[in-house]
Protein backbone atom coordinates (compact mmCIF):
# COMPACT_ATOMS: atom_id res chain seq x y z
CA UNK A 1 0.00 0.00 0.00
CA UNK A 2 0.98 3.39 0.00
CA UNK A 3 2.86 4.72 2.29
CA UNK A 4 0.85 7.77 4.59
CA UNK A 5 2.65 10.36 6.77
CA UNK A 6 0.08 11.02 9.19
CA UNK A 7 2.64 14.10 11.06
CA UNK A 8 4.22 16.94 8.80
CA UNK A 9 6.80 18.45 11.82
CA UNK A 10 6.14 21.65 9.30
CA UNK A 11 2.58 21.36 10.35
CA UNK A 12 3.27 21.19 14.24
CA UNK A 13 3.17 25.23 15.33
CA UNK A 14 0.23 25.54 12.91
CA UNK A 15 -1.92 22.91 14.45
CA UNK A 16 -1.12 23.74 17.91
CA UNK A 17 -2.65 27.03 17.04
CA UNK A 18 -6.05 25.32 16.12
CA UNK A 19 -6.11 22.97 18.77
CA UNK A 20 -5.56 26.02 21.27
CA UNK A 21 -8.29 27.72 19.74
CA UNK A 22 -10.35 24.75 19.73
CA UNK A 23 -9.98 24.41 23.58
CA UNK A 24 -12.30 27.44 24.70
CA UNK A 25 -15.37 24.91 24.42
CA UNK A 26 -13.46 21.53 25.69
CA UNK A 27 -14.54 19.86 28.63
CA UNK A 28 -11.47 17.86 29.54
CA UNK A 29 -8.46 19.68 30.97
CA UNK A 30 -5.94 18.38 28.76
CA UNK A 31 -2.97 19.10 30.94
CA UNK A 32 -0.50 16.00 30.57
CA UNK A 33 -1.26 14.31 33.69
CA UNK A 34 -2.85 10.89 33.36
CA UNK A 35 -3.39 9.03 36.69
CA UNK A 36 -5.98 7.31 37.89
CA UNK A 37 -7.23 9.72 40.32
CA UNK A 38 -6.25 12.53 37.61
CA UNK A 39 -6.48 12.51 33.60
CA UNK A 40 -9.81 13.81 32.55
CA UNK A 41 -11.20 15.81 35.19
CA UNK A 42 -12.70 19.05 33.52
CA UNK A 43 -13.17 22.27 35.59
CA UNK A 44 -16.52 23.33 36.57
CA UNK A 45 -19.40 23.02 35.89
CA UNK A 46 -18.97 20.05 33.27
CA UNK A 47 -16.39 18.57 35.74
CA UNK A 48 -17.53 14.59 34.56
CA UNK A 49 -14.66 13.11 37.23
CA UNK A 50 -12.01 10.88 36.22
CA UNK A 51 -12.37 8.84 32.46
CA UNK A 52 -12.93 4.73 32.34
CA UNK A 53 -10.46 2.92 32.85
CA UNK A 54 -9.27 -0.44 30.91
CA UNK A 55 -6.17 -2.33 31.92
CA UNK A 56 -4.22 -4.31 29.70
CA UNK A 57 -1.71 -7.03 29.61
CA UNK A 58 1.55 -5.53 29.35
CA UNK A 59 5.38 -6.00 29.59
CA UNK A 60 6.31 -10.02 29.35
CA UNK A 61 2.51 -11.52 29.31
CA UNK A 62 1.02 -12.51 26.66
CA UNK A 63 -2.37 -11.58 25.49
CA UNK A 64 -4.49 -12.14 22.47
CA UNK A 65 -3.59 -9.84 19.54
CA UNK A 66 -3.72 -9.75 15.60
CA UNK A 67 -2.13 -13.24 14.16
CA UNK A 68 1.38 -12.45 12.10
CA UNK A 69 0.75 -11.93 8.81
CA UNK A 70 -1.84 -10.17 6.62
CA UNK A 71 -4.46 -8.98 6.90
CA UNK A 72 -3.87 -7.34 9.87
CA UNK A 73 -3.18 -4.05 8.93
CA UNK A 74 -5.22 -0.85 9.66
CA UNK A 75 -7.38 -1.05 6.22
CA UNK A 76 -8.52 -4.90 6.40
CA UNK A 77 -7.82 -6.37 9.42
CA UNK A 78 -11.69 -6.98 8.86
CA UNK A 79 -11.70 -9.10 6.81
CA UNK A 80 -9.23 -11.53 8.56
CA UNK A 81 -11.09 -15.03 9.00
CA UNK A 82 -11.77 -16.61 12.64
CA UNK A 83 -9.47 -17.23 14.65
CA UNK A 84 -7.57 -14.03 14.06
CA UNK A 85 -6.24 -13.39 17.43
CA UNK A 86 -3.51 -15.37 18.83
CA UNK A 87 -1.39 -15.02 22.23
CA UNK A 88 0.83 -12.14 21.39
CA UNK A 89 3.58 -10.02 23.25
CA UNK A 90 4.35 -7.14 21.49
CA UNK A 91 7.35 -4.84 21.65
CA UNK A 92 7.27 -2.83 24.91
CA UNK A 93 6.44 0.95 22.72
CA UNK A 94 3.77 -0.75 21.29
CA UNK A 95 2.49 -2.57 24.57
CA UNK A 96 -0.62 -0.81 25.76
CA UNK A 97 -0.99 -1.74 29.63
CA UNK A 98 -4.22 0.86 30.06
CA UNK A 99 -6.58 2.98 28.55
CA UNK A 100 -8.79 5.68 29.64
CA UNK A 101 -12.24 7.08 28.16
CA UNK A 102 -14.96 9.41 28.48
CA UNK A 103 -17.17 11.50 26.42
CA UNK A 104 -18.51 14.90 27.62
CA UNK A 105 -21.05 17.78 26.13
CA UNK A 106 -19.52 20.78 26.21
CA UNK A 107 -21.30 23.94 26.65
CA UNK A 108 -22.46 24.36 22.85
CA UNK A 109 -23.43 21.08 22.93
CA UNK A 110 -21.02 19.62 20.87
CA UNK A 111 -19.64 15.64 21.73
CA UNK A 112 -15.72 15.34 22.89
CA UNK A 113 -14.08 12.35 23.01
CA UNK A 114 -11.20 11.84 25.84
CA UNK A 115 -8.64 8.89 24.99
CA UNK A 116 -5.68 8.62 27.12
CA UNK A 117 -2.96 5.35 26.56
CA UNK A 118 0.36 3.85 28.52
CA UNK A 119 2.63 1.77 27.27
CA UNK A 120 5.57 -0.14 28.36
CA UNK A 121 8.24 2.23 26.63
CA UNK A 122 8.99 4.82 25.03
CA UNK A 123 9.35 4.74 20.43
CA UNK A 124 8.35 5.15 17.63
CA UNK A 125 4.56 3.93 16.20
CA UNK A 126 1.22 4.83 16.17
CA UNK A 127 -1.54 4.60 18.48
CA UNK A 128 -5.31 5.36 17.78
CA UNK A 129 -8.80 4.49 18.69
CA UNK A 130 -11.80 3.05 16.25
CA UNK A 131 -15.13 3.90 16.56
CA UNK A 132 -17.65 1.64 15.03
CA UNK A 133 -21.23 2.00 14.83
CA UNK A 134 -22.41 -1.31 15.07
CA UNK A 135 -21.25 -3.49 17.92
CA UNK A 136 -18.57 -6.56 17.70
CA UNK A 137 -20.93 -9.08 18.62
CA UNK A 138 -18.59 -11.13 20.60
CA UNK A 139 -18.06 -12.58 23.58
CA UNK A 140 -15.33 -11.17 25.21
CA UNK A 141 -14.93 -14.28 27.07
CA UNK A 142 -14.57 -16.31 24.33
CA UNK A 143 -12.61 -13.93 20.92
CA UNK A 144 -10.84 -16.78 19.59
CA UNK A 145 -14.26 -17.20 18.10
CA UNK A 146 -14.76 -13.59 16.39
CA UNK A 147 -12.90 -10.97 14.43
CA UNK A 148 -13.60 -7.71 16.85
CA UNK A 149 -13.25 -5.70 13.71
CA UNK A 150 -15.52 -7.71 11.97
CA UNK A 151 -18.45 -5.25 11.82
CA UNK A 152 -16.90 -2.51 10.21
CA UNK A 153 -19.42 -0.16 8.14
CA UNK A 154 -19.40 2.92 5.79
CA UNK A 155 -18.76 5.85 8.34
CA UNK A 156 -16.76 3.82 11.11
CA UNK A 157 -13.53 6.09 12.18
CA UNK A 158 -10.20 5.88 12.91
CA UNK A 159 -8.09 8.17 15.08
CA UNK A 160 -4.24 7.97 14.55
CA UNK A 161 -1.81 8.91 17.14
CA UNK A 162 1.74 9.06 15.29
CA UNK A 163 3.89 9.03 18.42
CA UNK A 164 7.01 9.69 16.59
CA UNK A 165 9.24 12.48 17.65
CA UNK A 166 6.65 13.89 20.23
CA UNK A 167 4.22 15.01 17.85
CA UNK A 168 0.26 15.45 18.93
CA UNK A 169 -1.04 16.21 15.90
CA UNK A 170 -4.19 13.30 15.15
CA UNK A 171 -5.75 11.89 11.61
CA UNK A 172 -8.37 11.08 11.13
CA UNK A 173 -8.90 8.46 8.67
CA UNK A 174 -12.94 7.13 7.64
CA UNK A 175 -14.05 4.47 6.07
CA UNK A 176 -16.24 3.78 3.50
CA UNK A 177 -18.37 1.86 1.36
CA UNK A 178 -17.02 0.67 -2.80
CA UNK A 179 -18.77 -1.94 -4.24
CA UNK A 180 -19.97 -4.00 -1.95
CA UNK A 181 -17.36 -3.70 0.37
CA UNK A 182 -15.75 -1.56 3.32
CA UNK A 183 -12.37 0.12 2.76
CA UNK A 184 -10.47 2.90 3.69
CA UNK A 185 -9.53 4.89 1.05
CA UNK A 186 -5.67 6.19 0.91
CA UNK A 187 -4.81 9.31 1.98
CA UNK A 188 -3.41 11.89 -0.98
CA UNK A 189 0.10 11.51 -2.56
CA UNK A 190 0.74 15.47 -1.29
CA UNK A 191 -1.14 14.80 2.73
CA UNK A 192 -1.43 16.92 4.69
CA UNK A 193 -1.20 19.49 2.14
CA UNK A 194 -3.85 18.00 0.09
CA UNK A 195 -6.91 16.66 2.80
CA UNK A 196 -10.15 14.50 1.62
CA UNK A 197 -13.15 13.78 4.08
CA UNK A 198 -11.71 10.18 4.32
CA UNK A 199 -8.14 11.38 5.33
CA UNK A 200 -7.79 14.77 7.16
CA UNK A 201 -6.17 16.09 10.32
CA UNK A 202 -8.19 16.66 12.79
CA UNK A 203 -8.65 20.42 13.54
CA UNK A 204 -10.13 20.62 16.70
CA UNK A 205 -8.11 18.51 18.93
CA UNK A 206 -5.44 19.07 21.75
CA UNK A 207 -3.24 16.39 22.19
CA UNK A 208 -0.29 16.14 24.77
CA UNK A 209 2.62 13.66 26.00
CA UNK A 210 2.36 13.37 29.91
CA UNK A 211 4.75 14.02 32.44
CA UNK A 212 3.66 12.11 35.28
CA UNK A 213 5.12 9.19 34.21
CA UNK A 214 8.55 9.17 31.98
CA UNK A 215 9.53 10.55 28.40
CA UNK A 216 6.37 9.35 25.75
CA UNK A 217 4.99 6.75 28.09
CA UNK A 218 1.67 7.80 28.66
CA UNK A 219 -0.85 10.55 26.37
CA UNK A 220 -4.03 12.11 26.43
CA UNK A 221 -6.15 13.52 23.63
CA UNK A 222 -9.65 15.78 23.43
CA UNK A 223 -10.92 15.72 20.14
CA UNK A 224 -14.22 17.36 19.31
CA UNK A 225 -16.46 15.23 17.96
CA UNK A 226 -19.13 17.15 16.41
CA UNK A 227 -16.44 19.47 15.43
CA UNK A 228 -15.34 16.38 13.04
CA UNK A 229 -18.48 15.70 11.69
CA UNK A 230 -18.84 12.53 13.47
CA UNK A 231 -21.57 13.12 15.99
CA UNK A 232 -23.55 16.20 14.63
CA UNK A 233 -25.49 18.07 17.03
CA UNK A 234 -29.43 17.11 16.96
CA UNK A 235 -29.08 13.98 15.35
CA UNK A 236 -29.32 10.64 17.07
CA UNK A 237 -25.58 8.84 16.47
CA UNK A 238 -24.52 5.78 18.25
CA UNK A 239 -20.91 4.31 17.93
CA UNK A 240 -20.89 0.71 19.76
CA UNK A 241 -17.61 -1.04 19.40
CA UNK A 242 -14.52 1.31 20.60
CA UNK A 243 -11.13 -0.66 19.59
CA UNK A 244 -8.00 1.02 20.99
CA UNK A 245 -4.70 -0.20 19.31
CA UNK A 246 -1.31 0.47 18.38
CA UNK A 247 0.60 0.03 15.28
CA UNK A 248 4.29 -0.70 14.04
CA UNK A 249 4.18 2.46 11.74
CA UNK A 250 2.33 5.42 10.24
CA UNK A 251 1.40 3.75 7.17
CA UNK A 252 -1.56 1.68 6.10
CA UNK A 253 0.98 -1.30 5.70
CA UNK A 254 1.47 -0.87 8.78
CA UNK A 255 0.78 -4.28 11.39
CA UNK A 256 -2.09 -3.71 14.33
CA UNK A 257 -0.11 -4.71 16.87
CA UNK A 258 -1.47 -4.68 20.37
CA UNK A 259 -5.55 -3.81 20.82
CA UNK A 260 -7.24 -3.18 24.08
CA UNK A 261 -10.46 -5.57 23.58
CA UNK A 262 -12.80 -4.73 25.76
CA UNK A 263 -16.81 -4.26 25.86
CA UNK A 264 -16.11 -0.34 26.27
CA UNK A 265 -19.65 2.06 26.96
CA UNK A 266 -20.81 3.36 23.76
CA UNK A 267 -20.23 6.69 22.73
CA UNK A 268 -23.96 7.99 21.62
CA UNK A 269 -25.97 10.98 21.35
CA UNK A 270 -29.28 8.62 21.60
CA UNK A 271 -30.42 8.30 24.55
CA UNK A 272 -30.27 4.84 26.39
CA UNK A 273 -33.06 2.49 28.08
CA UNK A 274 -31.89 -0.16 30.32
CA UNK A 275 -34.76 -2.56 30.92
CA UNK A 276 -34.21 -4.83 34.24
CA UNK A 277 -36.04 -7.63 35.86
CA UNK A 278 -35.89 -8.00 39.78
CA UNK A 279 -37.65 -10.97 41.47
CA UNK A 280 -38.47 -10.20 45.05
CA UNK A 281 -38.41 -13.71 45.91
CA UNK A 282 -38.42 -17.12 44.69
CA UNK A 283 -35.61 -15.85 42.44
CA UNK A 284 -34.58 -19.22 40.66
CA UNK A 285 -38.07 -19.00 38.81
CA UNK A 286 -38.12 -18.12 34.94
CA UNK A 287 -41.07 -16.77 33.36
CA UNK A 288 -42.10 -14.39 30.41
CA UNK A 289 -42.47 -11.50 31.84
CA UNK A 290 -43.52 -9.32 29.01
CA UNK A 291 -42.93 -5.16 29.26
CA UNK A 292 -43.87 -2.41 26.14
CA UNK A 293 -41.25 0.64 25.99
CA UNK A 294 -43.03 3.65 24.22
CA UNK A 295 -43.62 7.38 24.27
CA UNK A 296 -46.93 9.30 25.13
CA UNK A 297 -46.65 10.73 21.85
CA UNK A 298 -44.25 10.29 18.78
CA UNK A 299 -41.41 7.94 17.70
CA UNK A 300 -38.96 6.36 19.52
CA UNK A 301 -36.75 5.71 16.93
CA UNK A 302 -37.15 6.63 13.61
CA UNK A 303 -39.95 4.31 12.07
CA UNK A 304 -40.82 3.05 15.65
CA UNK A 305 -43.39 3.86 18.37
CA UNK A 306 -43.13 1.02 20.63
CA UNK A 307 -40.84 -1.26 21.65
CA UNK A 308 -42.61 -4.70 23.21
CA UNK A 309 -40.02 -7.19 24.60
CA UNK A 310 -39.62 -9.73 27.70
CA UNK A 311 -37.28 -10.82 30.18
CA UNK A 312 -37.22 -14.18 31.40
CA UNK A 313 -35.89 -14.42 35.15
CA UNK A 314 -34.19 -12.65 37.91
CA UNK A 315 -31.52 -10.01 37.01
CA UNK A 316 -31.84 -10.26 33.71
CA UNK A 317 -31.57 -6.97 31.59
CA UNK A 318 -32.19 -5.74 27.69
CA UNK A 319 -30.31 -2.57 26.99
CA UNK A 320 -32.44 -0.31 24.18
CA UNK A 321 -29.95 2.20 22.18
CA UNK A 322 -30.54 5.32 19.67
CA UNK A 323 -34.03 6.13 20.77
CA UNK A 324 -34.82 9.64 20.86
CA UNK A 325 -34.57 12.17 23.39
CA UNK A 326 -37.55 13.14 25.11
CA UNK A 327 -39.21 13.89 28.59
CA UNK A 328 -42.51 11.71 27.96
CA UNK A 329 -41.30 8.00 27.59
CA UNK A 330 -43.23 5.19 28.78
CA UNK A 331 -42.56 2.16 30.50
CA UNK A 332 -45.19 -1.07 32.09
CA UNK A 333 -45.11 -4.74 32.23
CA UNK A 334 -47.71 -5.96 30.30
CA UNK A 335 -50.76 -8.60 30.80
CA UNK A 336 -51.00 -10.54 31.84
CA UNK A 337 -48.15 -11.28 34.63
CA UNK A 338 -47.21 -15.04 35.00
CA UNK A 339 -48.31 -16.58 37.46
CA UNK A 340 -47.18 -16.98 40.59
CA UNK A 341 -46.28 -13.44 40.18
CA UNK A 342 -47.70 -9.94 40.32
CA UNK A 343 -46.25 -6.37 39.39
CA UNK A 344 -45.10 -4.82 42.71
CA UNK A 345 -43.28 -1.13 41.54
CA UNK A 346 -41.66 0.05 38.11
CA UNK A 347 -39.33 2.64 38.42
CA UNK A 348 -36.89 4.30 36.22
CA UNK A 349 -33.25 6.14 37.34
CA UNK A 350 -31.86 8.87 35.50
CA UNK A 351 -29.05 10.98 37.26
CA UNK A 352 -30.04 10.07 40.66
CA UNK A 353 -33.35 10.77 40.31
CA UNK A 354 -35.69 8.28 40.52
CA UNK A 355 -39.38 8.21 38.49
CA UNK A 356 -41.94 5.75 39.98
CA UNK A 357 -44.11 4.70 37.21
CA UNK A 358 -46.08 2.24 39.18
CA UNK A 359 -46.45 1.23 42.77
CA UNK A 360 -48.63 -1.25 44.49
CA UNK A 361 -47.81 -0.38 47.93
CA UNK A 362 -49.89 3.22 46.70
CA UNK A 363 -47.07 5.22 46.80
CA UNK A 364 -46.45 8.55 44.94
CA UNK A 365 -45.64 8.33 40.91
CA UNK A 366 -45.61 9.95 37.80
CA UNK A 367 -47.20 8.89 34.27
CA UNK A 368 -43.36 9.44 32.08
CA UNK A 369 -39.67 9.29 32.91
CA UNK A 370 -37.13 11.09 30.25
CA UNK A 371 -34.18 10.06 28.19
CA UNK A 372 -31.47 11.73 27.25
CA UNK A 373 -29.22 11.87 24.64
CA UNK A 374 -25.61 9.98 25.62
CA UNK A 375 -26.89 9.54 29.02
CA UNK A 376 -28.48 5.89 30.40
CA UNK A 377 -31.58 5.51 31.77
CA UNK A 378 -31.74 2.65 34.16
CA UNK A 379 -35.34 0.95 34.83
CA UNK A 380 -36.02 -2.05 36.88
CA UNK A 381 -39.45 -3.72 36.66
CA UNK A 382 -40.15 -5.44 40.26
CA UNK A 383 -42.39 -8.78 41.25
CA UNK A 384 -43.18 -10.91 44.19
CA UNK A 385 -44.23 -14.31 43.82
CA UNK A 386 -47.63 -14.71 45.97
CA UNK A 387 -49.85 -18.04 46.57
CA UNK A 388 -53.52 -17.29 46.53
CA UNK A 389 -54.71 -20.24 48.00
CA UNK A 390 -58.60 -20.95 47.28
CA UNK A 391 -60.72 -22.45 50.29
CA UNK A 392 -63.46 -24.59 50.41
CA UNK A 393 -64.56 -27.23 53.58
CA UNK A 394 -65.90 -30.43 53.52
CA UNK A 395 -66.84 -31.57 56.90
CA UNK A 396 -66.48 -35.13 57.39
CA UNK A 397 -67.67 -37.58 60.64
CA UNK A 398 -67.58 -40.72 62.20
CA UNK A 399 -70.29 -42.72 63.32
CA UNK A 400 -69.74 -45.27 66.27
CA UNK A 401 -72.44 -47.90 67.76
CA UNK A 402 -72.59 -50.17 70.65
CA UNK A 403 -74.94 -53.60 70.90
CA UNK A 404 -75.74 -54.72 74.58
CA UNK A 405 -76.65 -57.90 74.95
CA UNK A 406 -78.47 -59.62 78.01
CA UNK A 407 -80.27 -62.89 78.88
CA UNK A 408 -77.42 -64.96 76.93
CA UNK A 409 -77.04 -68.16 77.97
CA UNK A 410 -73.84 -69.33 78.98
CA UNK A 411 -71.92 -72.09 78.41
CA UNK A 412 -68.59 -73.52 78.05
CA UNK A 413 -68.43 -72.63 74.12
CA UNK A 414 -70.00 -68.93 74.55
CA UNK A 415 -68.52 -67.26 71.45
CA UNK A 416 -71.08 -64.53 69.60
CA UNK A 417 -69.94 -61.57 67.43
CA UNK A 418 -71.51 -58.73 66.46
CA UNK A 419 -71.82 -57.57 62.42
CA UNK A 420 -72.21 -53.90 62.59
CA UNK A 421 -73.23 -52.09 58.82
CA UNK A 422 -75.14 -48.55 57.66
CA UNK A 423 -77.58 -47.85 55.30
CA UNK A 424 -79.56 -45.08 53.62
CA UNK A 425 -83.17 -47.18 54.09
CA UNK A 426 -85.21 -47.40 57.32
CA UNK A 427 -85.23 -50.96 56.42
CA UNK A 428 -81.66 -51.52 56.48
CA UNK A 429 -82.39 -53.32 52.85
CA UNK A 430 -80.76 -50.64 50.35
CA UNK A 431 -78.48 -48.20 50.32
CA UNK A 432 -75.71 -49.74 52.37
CA UNK A 433 -72.97 -47.24 52.73
CA UNK A 434 -69.79 -49.17 51.70
CA UNK A 435 -65.72 -48.71 51.94
CA UNK A 436 -65.71 -46.48 54.93
CA UNK A 437 -64.79 -48.90 57.63
CA UNK A 438 -61.39 -49.68 58.52
CA UNK A 439 -59.08 -50.70 55.26
CA UNK A 440 -62.27 -50.03 53.14
CA UNK A 441 -64.28 -52.91 54.33
CA UNK A 442 -68.28 -52.06 54.23
CA UNK A 443 -68.48 -53.66 57.49
CA UNK A 444 -67.13 -53.88 60.93
CA UNK A 445 -67.34 -57.11 62.96
CA UNK A 446 -66.87 -57.14 67.06
CA UNK A 447 -66.54 -59.81 69.54
CA UNK A 448 -69.31 -59.96 72.13
CA UNK A 449 -67.10 -59.30 75.79
CA UNK A 450 -69.63 -61.23 78.18
CA UNK A 451 -69.67 -60.87 81.62
CA UNK A 452 -68.52 -63.69 83.61
CA UNK A 453 -70.85 -66.09 84.45
CA UNK A 454 -71.69 -69.64 85.42
CA UNK A 455 -72.89 -72.33 82.85
CA UNK A 456 -76.33 -72.62 82.55
CA UNK A 457 -77.03 -68.78 84.37
CA UNK A 458 -77.87 -65.92 81.74
CA UNK A 459 -75.13 -63.48 81.23
CA UNK A 460 -74.93 -60.17 79.72
CA UNK A 461 -72.14 -58.72 76.85
CA UNK A 462 -71.29 -55.62 74.28
CA UNK A 463 -70.20 -55.04 71.36
CA UNK A 464 -69.27 -51.66 69.14
CA UNK A 465 -67.73 -50.34 66.09
CA UNK A 466 -63.81 -50.79 67.37
CA UNK A 467 -63.81 -47.52 69.31
CA UNK A 468 -61.77 -44.75 67.40
CA UNK A 469 -62.63 -45.95 64.06
CA UNK A 470 -66.37 -46.03 63.36
CA UNK A 471 -68.08 -45.18 60.27
CA UNK A 472 -66.83 -42.16 57.74
CA UNK A 473 -69.92 -40.76 56.88
CA UNK A 474 -69.83 -39.65 53.07
CA UNK A 475 -71.83 -36.62 52.98
CA UNK A 476 -75.27 -34.99 55.40
CA UNK A 477 -78.27 -37.19 55.33
CA UNK A 478 -79.68 -40.08 57.65
CA UNK A 479 -77.91 -43.23 58.31
CA UNK A 480 -79.60 -46.43 59.93
CA UNK A 481 -77.51 -49.47 61.41
CA UNK A 482 -78.15 -52.73 60.74
CA UNK A 483 -76.58 -55.10 63.66
CA UNK A 484 -76.60 -58.76 63.29
CA UNK A 485 -75.56 -60.79 66.30
CA UNK A 486 -74.66 -64.71 65.67
CA UNK A 487 -76.11 -67.43 67.45
CA UNK A 488 -74.24 -70.57 68.42
CA UNK A 489 -74.80 -73.95 69.46
CA UNK A 490 -77.79 -72.83 72.26
CA UNK A 491 -78.14 -69.24 71.83
CA UNK A 492 -80.04 -67.95 68.60
CA UNK A 493 -79.06 -64.98 66.24
CA UNK A 494 -80.29 -61.96 66.37
CA UNK A 495 -81.00 -59.31 63.86
CA UNK A 496 -82.36 -55.29 63.96
CA UNK A 497 -82.52 -52.15 62.32
CA UNK A 498 -84.02 -49.88 64.96
CA UNK A 499 -82.13 -46.57 64.88
CA UNK A 500 -81.15 -43.56 63.06
CA UNK A 501 -79.01 -41.01 63.28
CA UNK A 502 -79.18 -37.36 61.31
CA UNK A 503 -76.00 -35.29 59.87
CA UNK A 504 -76.40 -32.35 58.12
CA UNK A 505 -73.40 -30.34 57.19
CA UNK A 506 -72.95 -27.21 55.68
CA UNK A 507 -69.77 -26.14 53.77
CA UNK A 508 -70.04 -22.90 51.70
CA UNK A 509 -66.41 -22.19 50.03
CA UNK A 510 -65.96 -18.36 49.98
Amino acid sequence: MRQIRLVMIALTGAMMIVATTAYAQNPFAIDGVVTDTQNSKAPPPANPGAADKVTDPSVNTKELGPKNGSPQQLGDIHTAPVPMLADTNPNGNNDLNAIWTQVQQAADNHYWLYYAWSRDTAGTGIIGIELEKEASGCDYTNLLACNPWGNRAAGDVVFVWDTRGGATTIVKRVFVEQNGQVVLPACPQNFPTTQTDECSIVASAVALFSDSVGDDLRGEAAIDLTDEGIIPLNECTTFSNLIPFSGTGNSDSADIKDAVLHQFPPITTCGIVTVKKVLLNLTSLTRDFNYALSKLAGEIRPGVTQITDKLEGHNVQDTHVDLIPGGDYKLDETAPVPSPFQKVRVFCVLGGTTYTLFDLSGGTVVTTFPVQGGQTTACTIENRAVGDPVLSTAQSARLHDQVNLSGVLAHAALNMSATFTLWTSATCTTGQVLGSGPGGVSQISSAVNFVAAQEGQLTTGLANTLAGVGFGVPGSGTFYWKVVVSGDTINVSKTFCHENTVIQFNDNTP
